[in-house]
């Protein structure tokens, strides 16, 4: 997550002069920044999870594409592990759709019947993670995901970019603001500094595991 708030964003534009635009036009700029530098730097970051502990019957989890909800800012599952009980640890596979559609959906799935001790896997429908067949005891959920940019809108709202971006994304803002009051040379100026920083992230991306093995081999047969 970012250090900077929507709030700290705004008073720095402010603080540049721009106190004669609307706060909804600054937060606008902002916003747009901030989507800016995401759409360049979509790497780790992006990589979030979530911990839910699902009662006796329980069969999903709410999503939410924006920052609410137990699981927020949502894009994509990556996977999704069911950690406790102990003797419980699996990995949950996708579910098909005729798994889900013809097998699950149908079923009323609050009913005791329906129940199982181990889940087998998840289907994503309708703003909500299913984990299939409901458990019949307590259980806790990992859910690895994929985040995504949503607006800031409240004053305390931060990005879930890294904090070493908020600058970038302050940057991204004043050049929207530069350009829109003619002052081309200065736009100019912010989108030169702008072209470093993603020069910068080109090089600095890394994998998690560094110890991973190359992705290709060298082709030795012309020897």
């Amino acid at each position: 997550m970012g250090e900077m708030t929507l709030q700290q964003f705004d008073d720095e534009l402010i603080a540049r002069g721009f106190d004669a635009y609307s706060q909804d036009t600054r937060f606008r700029y902002i916003n747009w920044g901030y989507r800016r530098i995401a759409r360049r730097a979509r790497w780790m970051w992006e990589q979030t999870q979530v911990t839910s502990v699902q009662a006796v019957g329980d069969f999903d989890i709410a999503i939410t594409p924006g920052a609410g909800g137990p699981i927020a800012n949502f894009k994509s599952i990556t996977r999704v592990y069911v950690t406790a009980p102990a003797d419980r640890r699996v990995k949950l596979r996708r579910l098909t759709d005729d798994e889900f559609f013809e097998k699950w959906f149908p079923l009323d799935l609050t009913l005791a019947q329906n129940r199982s001790a181990s889940p087998e896997g998840y289907y994503v429908w309708e703003n909500n993670l299913y984990i299939l067949p409901p458990s019949n005891q307590a259980i806790t959920v990992v859910v690895h995901y994929k985040q995504q940019v949503v607006a800031l809108v409240n004053p305390t709202d931060v990005p879930i970019t890294p904090p070493d971006l908020d600058e970038a994304i302050l940057t991204a803002a004043l050049q929207r603001a530069h350009k829109r009051a003619n002052e081309l040379q200065l736009s100019e100026q912010s989108r030169a500094e702008l072209e470093e920083v993603f020069s910068d992230m080109a090089t600095d991306e890394t994998m998690q595991d560094e110890e991973e093995q190359e992705r290709v081999s060298p082709d030795n047969t012309w020897l």
